[in-house]
């Protein structure tokens, strides 16, 4: 035998995350589905995040070659002409 008192079945399943954005949650009893069941309705708040704007990287890269660069290269192959 039913009850006369009406049960909410429809949930809104969000994340804590989403749980900020939404405003209001209310049941539309106008709605007729011929079942238990009332069409729920959640209104939300979404905002539209900027994108970021990125570092560019250099367009010029550092060819320059100065002693220290030179010595370190020199030792680096010498290592790995020596595994051939």
């Amino acid at each position: 035998m039913r009850s006369k008192h009406w049960h909410q079945i429809g949930h809104v399943i969000a994340d804590k995350e989403a749980v900020k954005f939404i405003n209001v949650t209310k049941v539309n009893s106008t709605a007729d589905c011929f079942s238990d069941h009332k069409l729920l309705t959640c209104r939300c708040s979404i905002m539209v995040r900027k994108k970021r704007k990125r570092t560019k990287p250099p367009t010029k890269l550092d060819t320059t070659m100065n002693t220290e660069k030179k010595e370190r290269l020199e030792r680096f192959l010498d290592e790995q002409l020596q595994d051939l």
